[in-house]
């Protein structure tokens, strides 16, 4: 059965086709493309948001911290007041959990060598905070008169290096 279309026609109709097959697989590519792309931007956007979250707990992590190393401090003081026992267990417990907590940090600012270089600063008031007024003051060898000047001066350290690790952290 031979085609009632001239020569000529069946030709350009032949290339018409063959052009709509190459447009077709560019427009094919183009997809891929779109869709790679796509991907790309979604795996980046969840890595970034990874980063966000993390740094949204360091942050939260450090404020609950160093909530915990004032309830210390408070619980150091008035037993320093009122030689209450509970007042001590108080501070013994704060101070478990205050280290672990440091710890805590610690593990988690350890891929940044900065951030991870704040919270040993962190860590190293704390001990040092603990060995010059929470060690004496609970072993009843500082005296209630001295004790202010001491504790203003240990925890002042502390709260330094609280302030310095959280001022960075706000930046990330």
């Amino acid at each position: 059965m031979a085609s009632s279309a001239p020569p000529h026609r069946r030709k350009n109709a032949r290339e018409g086709i063959v052009g709509l097959r190459r447009y077709s697989a560019w427009f094919a590519m183009a997809l891929i493309a779109l869709a790679v792309a796509e991907l790309a931007l979604f795996v980046g956007q969840r890595v970034v948001q990874s980063w966000q979250d993390h740094s949204r707990h360091v942050a939260m992590l450090a404020r609950d911290t160093y909530a915990l190393a004032l309830d210390r401090n408070a619980a150091v003081s008035a037993y320093l007041v009122d030689r209450a026992a509970e007042q001590a267990a108080m501070a013994h417990a704060d101070g478990a959990r205050l280290d672990s907590s440091l710890d805590a940090l610690a593990a988690l600012t350890a891929d940044n060598a900065h951030q991870h270089a704040r919270v040993i600063a962190m860590a190293t008031a704390v001990r040092a905070w603990n060995q010059a007024f929470v060690v004496p003051a609970l072993a009843g060898s500082i005296a209630v008169p001295r004790a202010p000047g001491v504790a203003a001066e240990a925890f002042g350290r502390v709260r330094a290096a609280f302030a310095t690790f959280l001022t960075a952290e706000d930046v990330l």
